[in-house]
């Protein structure tokens, strides 16, 4: 959490909130260190109970920002009289609602989160001064199938296979996801003033049946591109390490 904007701990926040988490009690009610820190984003209303009283009955959805301010110094100060306090908001969903008028109040509602749900191909090469590395992900028989090649010339393009690895579609898609490669579409990487060597790389994909993802650029890359090529050696490297020991 350290280190993060509000913002974006308010956004992992809703976002942990909506797969509807269970508390967990031992012997104590243990609560994830981002509800804790989401009831502490708003001030503290010191008339939190005279104030509560007037607006408990009105829709959590339609709360202001003081309003939210009441609630959420209401939900912390009742776990010191009742254990399970903060609990029964959040599994309830109310701390949820609650979170999501926040976040629409103090910054505006964001826009949906697209999800890539399936793939087709994804082509990704990578050109230096002293290699080319293409990589290529395909999908077959349910898995993803991962291949990097090294590009050899003498006359024409010479694919030599260095890594293999064939993955569950999930963890292709979560590391897609992760690295919110949709939002690459159209990036054209201008080569930066004064550099003089770099990484050039191009990459093309189909995902979701029909939506199609371009992006290139020349020591210039798209937010989360080297997470995205990290995790594709990760996923190959672990692939051949079983390989060696079988």
């Amino acid at each position: 959490m350290f280190g993060k904007g509000k913002k974006e701990r308010l956004d992992e926040c809703i976002n942990y909130l909506r797969t509807e988490p269970k508390v967990v009690w031992d012997p104590y009610p243990r609560y994830d260190q981002r509800i804790t820190d989401l009831l502490l984003m708003t001030k503290q209303d010191k008339d939190y109970s005279l104030h509560y009283e007037e607006i408990k009955n009105k829709p959590l959805s339609e709360l202001d920002l003081n309003q939210i301010a009441t609630m959420f110094t209401f939900i912390a100060r009742g776990e010191r009289f009742s254990d399970g306090h903060i609990a029964g908001f959040v599994e309830s969903g109310k701390l949820l609602i609650l979170a999501e008028r926040f976040r629409e109040l103090k910054y505006g509602t964001p826009k949906p989160s697209r999800k890539i749900k399936s793939f087709t191909t994804v082509y990704l090469r990578i050109t230096a001064m002293r290699f080319t590395r293409e990589y290529e992900i395909l999908m077959k028989d349910g898995n993803a199938d991962i291949s990097e090649y090294d590009i050899r010339y003498a006359g024409e393009d010479q694919r030599i296979l260095l890594r293999h690895a064939v993955c569950s579609e999930e963890i292709a898609l979560d590391l897609f996801n992760k690295c919110d490669i949709l939002s690459w579409n159209g990036f054209k990487g201008p080569h930066p003033k004064g550099v003089l060597d770099g990484i050039m790389f191009e990459f093309n994909a189909v995902f979701n049946e029909e939506t199609k993802i371009s992006a290139s650029g020349s020591e210039n890359f798209p937010k989360h591109y080297h997470d995205f090529v990290n995790g594709l050696r990760d996923i190959l490297k672990e692939a051949n390490d079983i390989k060696k020991t079988e």
